[in-house]
């Protein structure tokens, strides 16, 4: 209803123009316009007044908005202007927070910097050490991008390992893609955990023969729960403030106009942040917010045109790269998948999954009380589905859930092994896929030799039969970090999605049928997920009336080689609502 009411208010302000809609404050012509927009995809010129698009079209008549002595006229001199990229699924507070709480151990660094097992050791070993387990409140040491994937020399992590290093203060390393993580004893400790029944449900605690705790944690409600436990350090409001809007200047200077947090945990300190950030005349980019089922169901949250509540995210599996991802049939059993501890079903009367399946966080059951109840309210509601099994889970319930015309717009996230059949159903119900086809970018080898095998790499996040059944236009692609390496990187994800290939071998292509083209990817990446976030009638496409968020590029991405599109291209300029963002003196 929030929605229908807030799309009505845009309709008439559209229709009803304004006095002075001859004059421009900002004009854009001299270069590539193109428009996401299939009625008009190219225009010479683009006319900006206050927030909004003024008027596209032909430099001739454009041209007739200037106002010498107040119009700004930007010539383009042949670089390319396109809507700023909307990211649908990302966890961009996240993200912020390891700017603060958490030290960062990826493989690739914020900068792209590449890192080995050395340098990644020496970063735990020397913050633990400056760790003072005398301090009041005990500090936590806490890692963030743990990745023997990329980094196949790093240890063996578990309770023992970690141990090792300290007993004195509590360590938590969490791996590079989100679902698991590694503790030491005094993190148990510290929790009052002694066994892997205290883990609260859609999680693990996981314990070896014996029983014992491991000191692995494998997905969100286990992880969060002995996050929950870690102090808040000394003056975090003030860091804090001051990395969302740092992380927020990032996402701009990448090209974002839009980002997303699809999995925000209400924090009454936190929502206060996130809201003066938006309500703040530079602030550089939008944000649309998901609030996670396992936490708590309440925000504060100020809404305005740059930030707001979408709806609700629910994990129904979890990530290939621990094998909690609910397949239909069994990862591959190599030293890898041993490593990564790939766990075993959970004994009686849990879910009874296949062996060496992955697993499903809920019981159909369970499952369908949670999403009917926000179906119920009139949540949209977004689902983590990598596996075939979750998949089937999810769509089993909103097919029972949807009615014939509903504009619910619930989506399905990752959709990583999904089926054709599954996609033809998305189709027919109206479920939206965004699709992590990025992990090919860094994963597709390990995927190919080591997790999945061929047949399921080349159809991992299979966009080219996606489009048989679902609009482009409806569609997106994400990087989803910090559960990625490196800095965001959106032409990289364009072209993980058109070539299907790794980072460092332009040869090897994983499902070549399922490549997309140019055009297609930067739908996914602009008015497909503005539709996804229900507001594909202010963002996403440059059409009149609408949000003035731009993108100036250094080159046309359409006639760029698709493998030099993560190379060949800079990001020269972004406009939030008509406003310059100046990135290159963001950060002076």
């Amino acid at each position: 209803e929030k929605q229908k009411q807030r799309r009505k208010k845009v309709k008439e302000r559209k229709g009803r123009g304004s006095e002075d809609d001859s004059q421009a404050d900002i004009v854009f012509h001299g270069g590539d316009i193109f428009t996401i927009d299939d009625k008009n995809p190219k225009v010479e010129a683009l006319a900006v007044k206050g927030e909004r698009i003024l008027a596209i079209g032909d430099w001739n008549d454009v041209k007739r908005k200037v106002k010498h002595g107040h119009t700004e006229v930007v010539d383009l001199k042949g670089q390319t202007l396109l809507p700023g990229f909307v990211a649908a699924h990302e966890h961009a507070t996240f993200v912020a927070a390891t700017r603060f709480l958490y030290v960062d151990i990826s493989a690739y660094g914020v900068n792209g910097e590449e890192r080995d097992k050395d340098k990644i050791l020496e970063i735990i070993n020397t913050t633990v050490a400056r760790a003072d387990p005398d301090e009041k409140p005990l500090p936590w040491c806490l890692f963030m991008g743990w990745d023997i994937e990329l980094i196949p020399d790093l240890p063996t992590l578990d309770v023992k390992v970690l141990d090792q290093i300290s007993n004195k203060v509590p360590i938590m390393v969490i791996a590079q893609n989100l679902h698991a993580a590694w503790v030491n004893s005094k993190v148990f400790k510290e929790c009052n955990i002694t066994s892997p029944d205290q883990c609260p449900p859609g999680g693990i605690y996981v314990a070896d023969e014996n029983g014992e705790l491991t000191g692995m944690l494998l997905e969100e409600p286990a992880i969060k729960s002995v996050l929950a436990h870690a102090p808040v350090p000394p003056g975090l409001g003030l860091e804090a403030a001051k990395a969302i809007l740092e992380q927020w200047k990032d996402y701009a200077a990448k090209g974002f106009t839009t980002v997303s947090e699809i999995g925000h945990s209400p924090i009454k300190e936190l929502d206060l942040f996130l809201s003066a950030t938006a309500a703040l005349d530079d602030c550089p980019v939008r944000l649309a917010l998901y609030v996670s089922t396992s936490g708590v169901a309440n925000h504060e949250i100020i809404e305005n045109d740059k930030i707001w509540v979408v709806g609700d995210k629910i994990w129904a599996d979890g990530s290939p790269h621990c094998g909690t991802s609910a397949l239909s049939e069994p990862y591959l059993d190599n030293e890898m998948t041993r490593r990564l501890a790939f766990p075993p079903p959970p004994p009686p009367p849990a879910i009874p999954d296949p062996p060496k399946c992955g697993i499903l966080c809920w019981s159909n059951d369970k499952l369908f009380e949670i999403m009917k109840g926000l179906h119920d309210k009139g949540r949209q509601i977004a689902v983590h589905a990598h596996g075939e099994r979750a998949i089937d889970q999810t769509l089993n319930i909103f097919k029972q859930l949807m009615k014939p015309g509903d504009d619910r717009r619930h989506r399905l996230e990752h959709a990583g092994f999904i089926t054709e059949d599954q996609l033809k159903l998305c189709g027919e119900l109206g479920v939206l896929p965004s699709f992590f086809v990025y992990q090919l970018y860094f994963y597709g080898k390990s995927f190919y030799n080591n997790i999945v095998g061929p047949e399921r790499t080349n159809r991992w996040a299979p966009m080219g039969t996606a489009v048989k059944y679902i609009d482009i236009g409806k569609i997106s692609i994400h990087e989803d970090h910090p559960g990625i390496p490196g800095p965001s990187q959106p032409f990289a994800n364009i072209k993980t999605a058109v070539t299907r290939t790794q980072r460092d071998d332009p040869n090897m292509v994983f499902g070549k049928e399922n490549r997309i083209t140019v055009e297609q990817a930067i739908k996914a990446s602009t008015i497909g997920p503005a539709y996804q976030l229900f507001r594909d009638d202010e963002i996403g496409s440059l059409e009149v009336g609408k949000f003035a968020d731009l993108v100036i590029l250094s080159k046309n991405p359409y006639k760029v080689d698709p493998l030099k599109l993560d190379s060949d291209i800079e990001v020269v300029e972004t406009y939030i609502g008509g406003r310059c963002n100046c990135i290159k003196n963001m950060f002076k």
